[in-house]
Formats: C-alpha cells, structure tokens, sequence
C-alpha cells in the first residue's frame, strides 16, 4: 500500500464550467470518476412562468419544457440513439416484485455508498487532520484516537469546511464529529469542537461475532418484511449521555420548570462497544423498512434502534396551493430517447442526475414511458390504482419532477451546490409508492424518496412542493451534518426539512427558478405550513417552547415544532398581544425579523458547516448565532435577530439590546371588591421596544385567587378612545371581566383549562378619562387550592 500516487482530472459543474485539479496521496487515489461526474448534457428547455400563465393550456397538466440531449443526438429532428447506463439498464429491467423502489435497491444503495465515497475525498485536507489529530492532547486525547474526513463543504469563499470522523483503538466513535474549518490551501482557520467526545473507556475486544449480532435483530418487531440486503455491522463505541443541571450538576429529572436550554447540558456517563447492525427489508404498510440497530459486543442485547427513514407524516390535503397540481402549468426537465421505431421522453433528468419514477411499473412501461408529446399529467389528483388514466398517473411523477428540479436549481443558483453531495448525487424519487399510503419518506441506506398517495380522503396531498422540498431536506442533511443522534437531534432534522419546505415555497412563489434568482424572494412569502403535516411554524402546533420534556416528546416531528417556531421569529416577527399564537413570554415587546433570505442563509450555512449528529437545540443556536457573525458581523442586526429569536423559544437569553421588563406589581389584599380594589400601576413602553402590534403602555400584576378569596379587583384609569386590553395567564383555571365606571361587565373570558383569557374595553372617545375595574375569579379545579395567575394590562 505504500508509495505516493499522483492523479489529475477536470470534469464540469452545472454551469458547464470545467474544473481542475492535481493531487498527491498516500496509497491509491480516488479515480477522478468517483471525484466528480464529468460530463452535463445539454438541454432543450422553453421554461414557462407559471405563476404569470396560468392554465396556459387547457386540460394539459404539466408541460416538460426542457428535454436532456445525450451525446451524440442531434437537438431537434433527429431519433436520439443514446445508450443507456448501467443504472439505466437496472431501472429498464422488468420488474420481479412489482416495485420499482424496491428492485432498483441494490444499485441505489450501491450508488449511495460511492457518493459517501466521494463526499470524504479532499486531498488538501490530509496535512489539516493531521495536524487536529497530532493536537488533539489538547483536548484531553491520546495517540489512540485518529481522525477522518466524512464529508466537506466548500463556501463561497473558498474555505473548507470539514466534518471528521473519530476513531478509538481504530474502531469509530459515535456521535462524535469535531469540525475543522480551512482557508483553501488546507490551513485551520478554526476547530469547533462542540461535538467531540473526550472520555472514552471501554474495553474493545467484542466477546460476540459479527454474525451473532446479525442474529441478535432478526427477532426485533420492526422486522416483518423480506430482507432486501445483507444486514451491514460495524463495531463501534457508543458514548451514552446523559442530562445535567448546569448549575447544580444535578441530574435531569425532564418536569423542571424555568429551565432554559442553556441551563441544561449533556454528558457522556458511560461507552459501550457495540455493534451498529443497519437493516433494509420490504416493509408492512410502507415500501421499505429500514432500522438502525446497536447490539451490545459483550452481552448480546439490541441497546438501541431508530429508524433509518425519515418520514411527513398527517393528515393531507387534496388540493396542493403550493405546488404544481390543479394551479398553474409548469416546465420540467426530462429525457428523450428512441424505442419502437419512435422517440419516446422519460421522468429521468440526466442534468441533475435523478429520476421520479412510477413504482407501480417498470421503468419504460405505463406513465414512466410518455409515447410522444413529453406532456405529464391531467392537472387532477390522484384517483386510485383502480380507475387513474396513464395521464392521471403521470400528474404525481410532473409534481415530483417540478418539486426535486426546483429544489435543486435553488440550492445550485443559491448556495452553489449542486445536489445533496454538490456533486449530482442520484437520489430518485418514487411516486404511488405503496397503497393508499399516507406518508412520504427518505430512506437513508439508499438515499431514495417514496412517497404515497395519501388516503382516498387526502389523495396526492404528498406530492406538494413543500413536502418534496421536505424530503429533499433530509438527503441534504444525510451528506452534512447527519443531524439525529440525540433526540432533540431528531426534532432538529426534521425541522431542517420544514425550513427547506418553507425556503423552497417561498423561491417558488417568488419566480426564483424562472428569474434564475440568487436570493430566496421575500415576496409574497410561503405558508410557513407544511402542507402534508399541517405542521404550522406561526402556532406550533402549541409546543412553541423549549422545555425540559422536550426530548421525551414521542414524535420526532413534534420535537421540530420550537425550532420552526423560531424559524419564524427570525424571518418574520414576533407579537406583543399575549393572546396571539406568534407571542412569546420570553420576547413580551415582540421582534422584527430580517426577513426570509438572511434566514434561511444563516440557517443553511449552520448546517451545512457547522452543525455535528449530535446537535441539540442549545448548540444549534450557537451554531447559527456564528453562522450570522460570519455573514453579517457579530453585534448586527441580523445577528441580534438569531438570539432573539432563539431566546423566544427559551433556548438562550436576548439580545444586549432588547428592552427590559415592564412595571410590575402584585396585588394587595384586601382587595375582594370594586370599592377595595387596587389601583395598577402607571405602564410603561420602554425605548426601543420592536413592539408588533398597537401598544402604547404595559403593565404586569400578579395574583393569587382562592376559594376563601375568589375574587381579586383592579382599577385603571384609561384615557379617552384608548382601548384596555387584558390578559390572563393562569397557572390553573380562573376567569376574567372587565368592568366600566357604570358597573356594566363590557367583557368577559371564561377559557377553560390553563388557556390565557382576554377582555377588551374602549373608553369613549369624549376628551375625559375613564375608571375600570378587572376581576379576576377564582374558578374550582379538581386538587388546587390556590391559584396563581399575572395579568398584561396594556392601553392599546
């Protein structure tokens, strides 16, 4: 294996530009295939603006407007005479289970693996590791642990930014990825070390062979199908974590209250050797079912699995207002090629390098071969295996083809990367995937997408652009950050596919693609609602915090939920009314956000360099406060943006500049009646509160109502055409009026449960004050004694 071995080659990007290189490297070099696709073909394209002709045509779905030329092929009035590629052949193989997803497995996991391959090849970076890893004492390691390249993203300004993969005694460290930034000529500019594990212990000679840990998941529930694959195992060391109190050292029980997240921190307790045994069988009400397993090398136990797909999963819509179907029509890429005599088009777009295939057929059968007119589609949804025409068929495989190529010209003319890998990795998509199959997912072992048609309620519903764009999410993070190790992880992957949802909606309905736009169009703005999930980034589906019990939330989607939330905040604001689904207890005056562009710039640039596997939410905000330094300096705008907006969520404090608390008082008993009521104290409106949302003064009262005391009275004196507005925020169950200067109640609230009350009242508008009196009433709920609430009064 020794000696030095010297390579060159050049291959082209999607701008037809030809690049080059020369490298040196200790044993064989990568071949200068596996570094780079080297050929684009040219295209035929008439790109149509759907959004200023709608229904252009009639009765006619989705128009393919760009058709791939192979070499060779003449571009118009020839019979084009391409052979196909060895992929090609596999795809255009009859079909043996009658799943196109399912046959066409072995190449995509094959292909899958190369891209990984070519992902971690940078011989520049070499001198760089080397270094991290002759340094590494620093971090309290010694010559037994050694580092890898896993993958690396390039910026625009040349810098590398590399993740690394850490190995003990030679066997891999999970969850366990230091980062290593670059100039361009190898040099360290920074070492994030976030993610590195530094206590490991464990003895590393297994007491089990590989195949006894193959046998060890053979009985797991999850595995009903045929295996598809080999199960793959990897000895590897698993540092299991735990949850601390910062402050106390005091282990996390998960029901504290007034935790922030940066209160909180994870710690390696123990390392255990492991077996990683990754499954691929045909799944049960899916197409596929793919798991992780962790099976203990001593003892023979399944410590740990988690699946390996990652799915939208909810109710639907039929009708997709963001996407392509029934709306407008649209141009998509696909190839031309010769059979029968005749020309014949296919879903494959040989530019971007993917396809969208019907997996009920085989590659050049049925609505995966159009005969002639390379028209796709009827513009109607999905109507069922049972009754759905050729075109019908074909409308879901013109949706999917519109979603992925629009995703990937926005992260091609955006950010400079060209497919998941930024090297025109394949990952196809397979439409009617399954049965009435409500879900969409992305298969890790594969990189491959399937998504179904939604039930006979919800038909085509998955086929959305956001939910495309979402599953596109979850390829980008397989070749960078590889987010999910940690449950928290989890929520973050899943919401780094919501944000790319909402980015790609956004680029959409904004004429990106067609306009060729380098920035994400702040207008008219997405939806900021995953179509297929019903995930809404204004309400959060009420999870709109960070808390303690976060990570034990079963559903990896609901785990999402504060970090689309803050995702909002950010690009769009935050309110000052505390009834309001988009106000935050730990941002009262509201913020301005800095629209959708700086966001979503800051939020890809975090993950593409900078967010590790094991990222939870306290370092994903540090992650993306450094990704907004580095574009817009530390101290900005945009930059104060990225910590308010976190700290909405209760991950983190403000900004230095965010404004102070308002008065506030507590009550003073007695007071049981109008006559005894306390007076509230003149409100303020500090300088420089971003307030969203008429308010001019705020005031903060704090109470208790009991059974022996049920009522609690305040009087304010508002001025003439102003507005009172007041808010309760119980810790249990109480009740709200608001009384004039008559004794007339002019509101009242009586939400049940811990739901915040409101009531309003505008004094007349006659040049006089105006005195009103606020309730507050104890309410009887089962167990509680005392009830503690605070009031927002604010004159509006």
């Amino acid at each position: 294996m020794g000696g030095r071995h010297a390579t060159s080659w050049s291959w082209r990007r999607g701008d037809d530009q030809v690049y080059a290189g020369r490298s040196e490297c200790e044993g064989p070099c990568v071949s200068p295939e596996l570094a780079m696709p080297q050929y684009r073909p040219r295209r035929q394209c008439s790109m149509i603006n759907r959004t200023i002709l709608p229904f252009l045509f009639a009765g006619v779905a989705l128009s393919a407007g760009c058709a791939d030329i192979e070499p060779g092929e003449e571009e118009t009035g020839s019979t084009p005479g391409a052979a196909l590629t060895a992929r090609e052949q596999v795809l255009s193989t009859e079909l043996a289970s009658g799943s196109l997803l399912v046959d066409t497995i072995s190449e995509a996991v094959r292909s899958r693996d190369e891209a990984k391959a070519r992902a971690a090849f940078d011989p520049v970076l070499a001198p760089a590791v080397a270094r991290f890893t002759e340094g590494a004492g620093q971090y309290g390691l010694d010559r037994d642990h050694t580092f890898a390249v896993r993958n690396v993203n390039l910026d625009e300004a040349g810098e590398r930014h590399a993740r690394l993969d850490h190995f003990y005694k030679g066997i891999r460290v999970l969850s366990s990825t230091p980062i290593l930034r670059t100039d361009k000529d190898g040099a360290i500019r920074e070492e994030i070390v976030t993610g590195l594990r530094t206590r490991i212990s464990v003895d590393t000679t297994p007491r089990l062979r590989e195949e006894q840990a193959r046998r060890a998941v053979e009985a797991q529930p999850e595995r009903t199908g045929e295996p598809l694959m080999q199960p793959r195992v990897e000895l590897v060391i698993w540092p299991i974590s735990k949850r601390f109190v910062r402050a106390t050292s005091a282990p996390l029980r998960g029901d504290e209250k007034d935790l922030n997240a940066l209160d909180v921190e994870r710690r390696v307790v123990d390392t255990r050797l492991v077996y990683q045994v990754d499954t691929l069988d045909r799944g049960r009400g899916e197409p596929l079912s793919t798991y992780r397993y962790l099976v203990d090398a001593q003892t023979g136990e399944v410590v740990h699995k988690k699946a390996l797909s990652r799915p939208i999963e909810g109710i639907g819509r039929t009708f997709n207002n963001d996407g392509p179907l029934n709306v407008f029509q649209v141009s998509i890429d696909t190839r031309q090629y010769s059979a029968g005599g005749g020309t014949r088009f296919e879903p494959l777009d040989t530019f971007r390098n993917f396809g969208v295939w019907d997996e009920d057929t085989c590659k050049t059968c049925g609505a995966n071969a159009d005969v002639a007119d390379n028209i796709w589609g009827d513009f109607q949804a999905f109507m069922g295996d049972a009754t759905a025409t050729t075109a019908n068929r074909q409308t879901a495989i013109a949706d999917g083809l519109f979603g992925m190529q629009l995703t990937w010209d926005m992260f091609d003319l955006v950010w400079g990367r060209q497919g998941y890998d930024d090297a025109f990795y394949e990952g196809n998509a397979f439409v009617h995937s399954d049965t009435d199959w409500n879900n969409a997912k992305y298969y890790y072992l594969s990189g491959n997408i399937a998504i179904g048609d939604g039930g006979p309620s919800a038909r085509s519903a998955f086929t959305s652009l956001d939910t495309v764009a979402h599953e596109f999410g979850h390829g980008l993070n397989d070749f960078s950050a590889d987010l999910g190790d940690n449950s928290e992880g989890e929520g973050l992957n899943e919401a780094n596919s919501d944000i790319i949802g909402e980015i790609a909606e956004a680029y959409d309905l904004g004429n990106g693609q067609f306009l060729g736009l380098s920035s994400i169009p702040t207008s008219p703005g997405p939806s900021y609602s995953q179509s297929a999930s019903n995930r809404n980034f204004r309400t959060a589906n009420n999870i709109r915090y960070w808390t303690t019990g976060l990570e034990d939330l079963e559903d990896e989607h609901a785990r999402a939920l504060p970090m689309d939330h803050a995702f909002y905040f950010m690009s769009q604001t935050s309110v000052s009314d505390p009834i309001s689904p988009m106000f935050s207890v730990h941002t009262p005056w509201g913020m301005q956000g800095i629209d959708i562009d700086k966001s979503a710039h800051i939020w890809i640039r975090a993950l593409l360099n900078k967010f590790d596997s094991d990222t939870d939410y306290a370092q994903a905000r540090t992650h993306c406060m450094s990704a907004a330094s580095e574009l817009f300096g530390a101290g900005s705008t945009e930059h104060k943006a990225v910590a308010n907006a976190f700290a909405a969520i209760n991950v983190g404090a403000v900004a230095s500049n965010y404004p102070g608390s308002a008065v506030s008082m507590s009550e003073s008993e007695p007071n049981n009646s109008q006559l005894a009521a306390d007076a509230v104290a003149a409100g303020t409106l500090p300088a420089g509160a971003p307030v969203v949302g008429p308010l001019s003064k705020r005031t903060m009262v704090s109470g208790i109502v009991d059974s022996s005391d049920p009522n609690d009275y305040f009087t304010i004196s508002v001025p003439a055409g102003k507005t009172l507005r007041v808010t309760l925020a119980p810790y249990n169950d109480d009740d709200l009026d608001i009384i004039d200067d008559w004794g007339t109640t002019v509101d009242s609230s009586a939400l049940a449960g811990t739901s915040w009350d409101q009531a309003t009242g505008t004094a007349p508008n006659d040049g006089l004050p105006h005195t009103y009196f606020i309730r507050v009433k104890y309410y009887t709920t089962s167990g509680t004694q005392f009830n503690f609430y605070q009031l927002y009064v604010d004159i509006l």
